[in-house]
């Protein structure tokens, strides 16, 4: 399976642009919001940037809540579809990299969900943790929704196929231990249509996570293995974890 170097561009826009809807269930959207209006209301943020933000599926029940929501994503038909479906609401949707964010202490909260993380190089992924410090005010904090090495081994299939409506999604995964990271050929299958598109993931461990971060500027860190406040462990699906500067 070869991965392009700047795959994210084919998956994105090209590909998972038509499909993403279907492949996230709206129960998934509302235990996220939940999870971050819980810490920010503990914390009193009002300030939130959610990066990236694809079609707003964060953005704008956050904003809902009532935050001032800015969103960031470099897929120009996302941000579209973002803005078209927070018409009236406090949200700010922009056209952007997220490795070229440019923010200094503007923000309470950062949001990074559904795996957002691992995209690029380490370099990249890096510079991205830094740029995140440096936008949050002191104290403000970054939520990540995230793999780890330790949680994927553990429940990783070669292929997987899974039915969405109108069709079905078929991941064929392979794992470069090299290199750490995951490259996957998505195969999206809706009537006579079928589109295929690559993307390449680079899993951290925690301790990966935490040491980036900590490298970043961040001081403390809360740890979580779902939404709903769960004990983040070894058998642990997913990471959520929470970045305080």
């Amino acid at each position: 399976m070869e991965i392009k170097k700047n795959w994210q561009e084919d998956f994105f826009i090209d590909g998972w642009d038509k499909f993403q809807d279907a492949y996230l269930a709206p129960e998934r959207a509302i235990e996220e919001t939940n999870f971050i209006d819980e810490f920010a209301k503990e914390r009193g943020y009002k300030k939130v940037l959610d990066i990236p933000c694809g079609t707003g599926r964060i953005s704008i029940p956050v904003a809902q809540r009532g935050y001032e929501v800015t969103g960031i994503d470099f897929n120009p038909n996302a941000v579209r579809i973002a803005r078209e479906r927070s018409s009236g609401m406090n949200i700010e949707f922009v056209e952007g990299d997220m490795r070229e964010i440019s923010y200094r202490e503007e923000f309470d909260l950062i949001t990074c969900m559904w795996g957002s993380l691992g995209y690029f190089s380490d370099e990249e992924n890096f510079n991205f943790f830094c740029s995140l410090y440096k936008a949050l005010r002191p104290g403000g904090a970054a939520v990540f929704d995230t793999l780890t090495l330790e949680s994927i081994m553990r429940i990783y299939s070669p292929t997987d196929t899974r039915k969405m409506e109108g069709g079905y999604l078929i991941e064929e995964r392979k794992y470069d231990a090299r290199n750490s990271r995951i490259n996957v050929e998505w195969i999206f299958l809706r009537g006579k249509e079928e589109l295929k598109v690559h993307s390449s993931i680079r899993i951290y461990t925690y301790k990966e996570h935490i040491d980036m971060l900590e490298k970043a500027g961040f001081t403390e860190f809360r740890s979580f293995g779902g939404f709903k406040g769960e004990e983040f462990t070894v058998n642990s699906r997913r990471l959520e974890l929470i970045a305080i500067k």
